[in-house]
């Protein structure tokens, strides 16, 4: 998952459960994951912002 943000920052929830078939909850429970491992941060806010893998 952090190989697509880190190919599209911009990308949106809604294109990754696209593309891993997942439902948005269980996209949402490891993109919290991904932060809380300190391996992507979110830069700007929900809308307009951007991901950074670290």
């Amino acid at each position: 998952m952090a190989a697509q943000v880190e190919k599209n920052p911009k990308i949106t929830q809604k294109e990754l459960v696209e593309q891993f078939d997942i439902s948005r909850r269980t996209l949402q429970r490891k993109l919290n994951e991904l932060k809380e491992k300190g391996k992507i941060i979110r830069k700007g806010g929900m809308r307009y912002g951007s991901w950074e893998v670290k």
